[in-house]
């Protein structure tokens, strides 16, 4: 349990003493018009020294509470996947008939239980429909347990009531995502290079942490060096793979199903 703020005992107020016509070491406080004055300095005192108390007992912070505090706030940095929704401790499986010998079962699985996707309706999921920018915000997003921006974001054009629109101001206002002329295109498909940028600003703002592995690719020199680097650090975490033979292929567009396993890297390697 942890010590408990131990707060000095206060010396009981003394009685008062006659009064001696001559020079008060304090100054003459005016008495009110009643007959009981005699008592009124005692009391004011009193009430002085339980106020004092008080406020030692809310504002004294021990070294051993204090060095509590800093172990706490030392587990939160360390603990980084607490940032992010959890995998469940049953995986329901899911009723989409397109999935069920799908090589993203696992994966869609998975996330749909937690709660990240949903199918395009009961039956179908839709594993190789190309993801769009609106949806890969929203999954961010909602990996991050639904944070809000925290101040004014405005985006041109933007339909308030569109399911991206909340998720769109808070990564618009973290710079996760880029907005083309303060416009946002929902419906754009991403490529592969695209999405490594949104997923390297996306890991730093929420604050998660990784495993470096030893992966790298070999096909990117084309690309800027915001890219590269991108991509480096992705593939680096294990979020993100080649394609074989160092291949990332990073003008390919990305599917449903590829960004569930994505999701699913994310989840299972952050620390």
């Amino acid at each position: 349990e942890p010590e408990k703020p131990v707060v000095p005992e206060q010396p009981a107020p003394a009685k008062p003493e006659p009064v001696a016509p001559v020079i008060h070491l304090d100054p003459v406080v005016p008495a009110p018009k009643a007959e009981n004055n005699e008592n009124e300095r005692p009391t004011r005192k009193k009430h002085k020294a339980k106020k004092e108390v008080q406020e030692a007992k809310e504002t004294k912070v021990t070294p051993v509470a204090q060095a509590q505090a800093n172990i706490v706030q030392q587990v939160e940095v360390k603990e980084s996947k607490d940032k992010i929704l959890q995998k469940p401790e049953k995986v329901v499986e899911s009723k989409f008939v397109d999935v069920k010998n799908h090589w993203s079962s696992k994966a869609v699985d998975m996330v749909t239980t937690m709660g990240l996707y949903k199918g395009m309706d009961e039956k179908h999921f839709a594993p190789d429909t190309k993801i769009n920018e609106g949806m890969f915000i929203t999954l961010l997003n909602r990996l991050a347990k639904n944070p809000k921006a925290e101040g004014k974001v405005e985006v041109k054009a933007l339909d308030e009531k569109a399911y991206y629109a909340e998720a769109l101001k808070w990564a618009a206002e973290k710079k996760i995502v880029k907005l083309k002329d303060n416009k946002f295109a929902a419906n754009e498909e991403l490529t592969r290079a695209e999405v490594a940028e949104f997923l390297s600003k996306y890991v730093d703002v929420v604050g998660l942490k990784f495993n470096k592995t030893t992966n790298t690719v070999n096909d990117i020199s084309k690309l800027n060096k915001e890219q590269q680097e991108a991509i480096n650090k992705i593939v680096s975490l294990g979020i993100m793979q080649g394609k074989g033979n160092g291949k990332f292929d990073p003008a390919a567009k990305l599917t449903r199903a590829e960004i569930a396993q994505i999701l699913l890297n994310i989840v299972e390697k952050a620390k």
